[in-house]
């Protein structure tokens, strides 16, 4: 069971790999081509990822002329390549868990920024971005503003909880507009999801860690999510585009003197890059900007899920029950597979064996099978054609009144085998 998992498991996730490179390479050049316009384009643009994690159960790895990869696959792939993809995976997996316990752990202990000139900010802040919409209200209404005495840029967090920290040296020094500014970026982040979107991502490339692309794309996904905060903060606020890339610029400053160990995401180098494509992008920036958003979410959700659909409607079930009976011999050799007479000699129910002896020893004598016991094969479940696992087998003795013995049926680790191939892969 094990390495019928290790080996389905891996080669169902390159059949999602191999159209994931291709959709990431239309993503780059329909970044390029529109580069300087609407920055909300080439960010959605990357939503169209994920649906591609169904593409393990596609037909079209069956057709004429992809059946041949999809042979290739299964004959190359061994349980050792399974166990070695999934194992890095989990370690992976594993490392950002306990990093991400660790860096919340921290932020819980930080000092919370409360008083009154924080909280007429903050909800000056979130009547802008919810506007009409209560549960937006309700949802930004819940964010908490923590300060750290350590130099780092701003950032934001939190799906569930959602924060914002801000450096104490920002908030002591920096006048009203600039730290309006500063925490209305942050909460932008929050109020169109991009938490949950780097999150999400985050596990698609440990899905697809061995992906160079994932990597890259992710760097150009939070530059795209920095761009189109900017976007927002230039409508919501009061900031001309030329005072906003002087904050830039002063942030830029603020960070120069830090030490690279304290800069978690960038080098002081990326960080320059970042901020001149930021204040290069300002210069695209119209105020129909915010007009058009509404817009492109329908268009993109619309679009998704007709790709969503369309991936589901042209992919095989998870599983399905095959209904066909073999006969084995003590040896487990085949000898019957799924014959009218061997339906009406071995008749299956609920999991249960009905034989008729006189037309399946009339069988056996057609056959000339003369083992003392004989094996029958029922209810395997069925990922894709030709492929599956598990099933029910009764074994008949032959020599004693035809007495009937299951394996697996009401075993609990049969079930559990069961659950673990009908649904987690």
């Amino acid at each position: 069971m094990l390495k019928f998992a290790a080996v389905f498991g891996l080669i169902k996730c390159i059949k999602s790999l191999i159209p994931g490179i291709f959709v990431l390479l239309l993503i780059a050049s329909f970044h390029f081509f529109n580069r300087k316009k609407s920055i909300g384009w080439n960010l959605y643009s990357f939503l169209f990822l994920f649906p591609l994690c169904l593409m393990g159960y596609s037909k079209l790895y069956f057709t004429r002329h992809w059946i041949h990869l999809n042979n290739w696959l299964y004959q190359t792939i061994r349980p050792f390549h399974g166990y070695l993809y999934f194992s890095v995976a989990g370690i992976l997996f594993l490392i950002s868990l306990i990093r991400s316990r660790r860096f919340h752990r921290r932020i819980r202990n930080l000092l919370v920024w409360d008083n009154e000139f924080q909280k007429n900010l903050q909800e000056d802040i979130i009547k802008t971005l919810s506007g009409e919409n209560k549960l937006i209200y309700h949802y930004l209404s819940k964010i908490k503003i923590y300060q750290t005495k350590e130099d780092v840029s701003p950032f934001s967090g939190g799906i569930f909880h959602p924060y914002v920290v801000l450096p104490s040296k920002i908030i002591d020094e920096w006048n009203r507009m600039e730290i309006q500014t500063i925490l209305c970026h942050e909460m932008v982040h929050i109020r169109y999801g991009h938490i949950l979107f780097l999150f999400f991502f985050s596990l698609l490339k440990i899905y697809w860690w061995i992906n160079p692309f994932s990597y890259l794309a992710e760097k150009k996904l939070r530059e795209d999510m920095e761009l189109f905060c900017d976007e927002k903060c230039l409508y919501h606020t009061d900031m001309t585009k030329n005072t906003y890339g002087t904050l830039l610029l002063r942030m830029l400053y603020f960070l120069q003197d830090i030490p690279r160990e304290n800069v978690t995401a960038f080098s002081y180098k990326k960080n320059f890059q970042l901020i001149k494509h930021r204040m290069e992008h300002l210069n695209f920036v119209g105020k129909e900007t915010i007009h058009r958003s509404k817009r492109m979410a329908i268009v993109v959700i619309t679009l998704l899920l007709f790709v969503t659909v369309f991936i589901s409607a042209t992919s095989f079930p998870r599983y399905v029950i095959d209904h066909s009976v073999s006969l084995h011999d003590e040896y487990g050799r085949l000898l019957i597979y799924d014959t009218p007479k061997l339906r009406e000699a071995v008749q299956v129910s609920d999991k249960k064996i009905h034989l008729n002896p006189t037309v399946l020893r009339e069988l056996l004598q057609e056959k000339e099978i003369a083992s003392e016991f004989i094996y029958i094969n029922f209810g395997n479940i069925q990922k894709t054609p030709g492929v599956g696992g598990h099933g029910m087998i009764a074994m008949i003795d032959l020599k004693a009144d035809y007495h009937i013995e299951y394996f697996g049926v009401e075993n609990w680790r049969s079930k559990i085998e069961e659950f673990f191939l009908k649904y987690m892969i």
